[in-house]
């Protein structure tokens, strides 16, 4: 028999070929648009272009004011709105039912006694269907969409008037609207990917939500484990690309999703980002730090709720370790967060120490280091005014990649 989790991962993988089509559906119609307006302003230069080829605002003055050439265009660019929110509409709903669905029968299907708890209880389409109704996306796609709509009609208006006032030739003209279209598009499939995403993560939550109402009165819990793609883009990561390549960089904005790796929680209690941000999963906060094109997702499990209180409280423990082990250091406090450098620790560069002060950290560390310490790859140490940052490759191959002083 599957795990739920296989279970899961197979529904995920699903959503994600659905994702997919839709994006390919709305890359046809910018497609269908560009030849539109191509064709639009191809016949406006055959009749007004002068015979250098180049189209003046004058020329066509009068047209503007009779025709509406540029109103013409606009309405033309306006006119994909409705099949854009028809695509991603279509593409939510399915989703979140298939999501919604998909969590329970999984764990109905998984293990007798959550089939046995669950006996009494069905998913009801039409609740479904209800619940997808009242959420986040129905409320925020149109404003969405028209706030997308409004900027690039602006930004093609902006182009055409500015290239007739210059007497741009149709390709250059062409050229500047192409590229404000992929723009457009660009931004159209980022919203696919992060309502798929939120949709995704709802319906499961939803479906979990339900499925622990129907555990009550028996000795199972359904539990929600947050969980990170545990890559060199995890929030707080970033990866920019200079001229020397690839780099690893970290945000300031206050979003870290690496810190969350693993935090388990009852499925109807929420997740705490930030001291005044929770969510009930990912892509549910309301704060676009967080939610938008986050790529976390929810592990699900049904277990007996004496062997959630253990995890949990294994989880405290350890986490009280690591903090107390790499984190605060008085006098005073220095909060030194160890998430941060818990991926690719290579990509910080090495603190160059004066010889002196490198060889007494380098005394300190071979000979003071805890059992804990040597297992880490990456550990803090507190040498006389300042907390290291090292990383560690083995006996005697450190390397210092931070240093803070102790306030």
């Amino acid at each position: 028999m599957a795990s739920l989790a296989s279970l899961l991962y197979d529904l995920r993988r699903i959503q994600a070929h659905r994702e997919v089509l839709t994006e390919k559906k709305i890359e046809k119609i910018y497609k269908s648009l560009r030849k539109d307006l191509t064709a639009m302003l191809a016949d406006e230069f055959v009749e007004h272009a002068d015979p250098d080829g180049a189209l003046f605002y004058g020329s066509i003055e009068e047209k503007v004011r009779e025709a509406r050439f540029l109103e013409e265009i606009s309405e033309r660019v306006s006119s994909i709105t409705p099949e854009l929110q028809a695509e991603i509409s279509d593409l939510c709903e399915k989703v979140y039912t298939d999501c919604y669905k998909g969590l329970y029968k999984a764990v109905t299907s998984n293990g007798a006694d959550a089939a046995a708890a669950l006996s009494t209880i069905k998913a009801n389409p039409r609740v479904i269907k209800r619940m997808y109704e009242n959420g986040i996306t129905k409320l925020t796609l149109p404003p969405l969409l028209e706030r997308q709509r409004a900027d690039i009609v602006y930004q093609i208006k902006q182009e055409l008037t500015i290239g007739m006032i210059n007497g741009d030739r149709q390709d250059v003209i062409a050229k500047k609207i192409s590229e404000r279209l992929d723009f457009s598009m660009k931004k159209a499939n980022n919203i696919v990917r992060t309502e798929t995403h939120r949709n995704m993560e709802t319906g499961m939550y939803d479906s979990a939500v339900f499925v622990n109402e129907g555990l009550e009165g028996s000795d199972l819990v359904m539990v929600k484990i947050w969980r990170t793609m545990k890559d060199e883009r995890v929030r707080p990561q970033q990866r920019r690309k200079t001229k020397k390549g690839w780099k690893t960089t970290l945000s300031k904005n206050g979003a870290n999703h690496m810190k969350m790796e693993g935090v388990a929680v009852l499925a109807d209690e929420d997740f705490k980002l930030e001291p005044d941000v929770k969510a009930k999963c990912p892509s549910q906060s309301g704060v676009a730090r967080h939610d938008c094109n986050c790529r976390c997702f929810v592990e699900y499990k049904v277990m007996k709720r004496s062997e959630y209180e253990k995890m949990t409280a294994k989880d405290t423990v350890k986490n009280v370790a690591k903090s107390s082990n790499s984190g605060t250091m008085k006098t005073g406090t220095l909060p030194v967060n160890l998430q941060l450098f818990a991926h690719s620790s290579s990509n910080f560069p090495t603190i160059q120490l004066p010889k002196a002060e490198y060889a007494h950290v380098m005394s300190e560390i071979s000979t003071h280091l805890t059992a804990e310490q040597k297992a880490n790859e990456v550990f803090s140490k507190a040498i006389g005014n300042y907390v290291y940052m090292v990383e560690n490759n083995g006996f005697g191959d450190y390397r210092i990649i931070g240093k803070k002083r102790i306030q």
